[in-house]
């Protein structure tokens, strides 16, 4: 289950260059998975998802 939370707009500076960024942030819930699929899921917490990994953008909190 996966649900979204709010947009919202990141100042980032590249070269010099003042860039707004437009992201959003989602809340996502994970039930009853098997042990392959708890592989899978740590692969994408531990290398971000989304786009603009080496600025910041798709890393994920884990609550359990």
């Amino acid at each position: 289950m996966f649900k979204f939370k709010k947009p919202v707009c990141v100042h980032r500076i590249e070269n010099g260059i003042e860039i707004k960024t437009v992201g959003s942030l989602w809340e996502f819930k994970f039930n009853y998975l098997e042990q392959e699929q708890k592989r899978i899921l740590q692969l994408g917490l531990e290398s971000g998802l989304g786009e603009l990994n080496s600025s910041g953008f798709g890393f994920m909190n884990v609550v359990r």
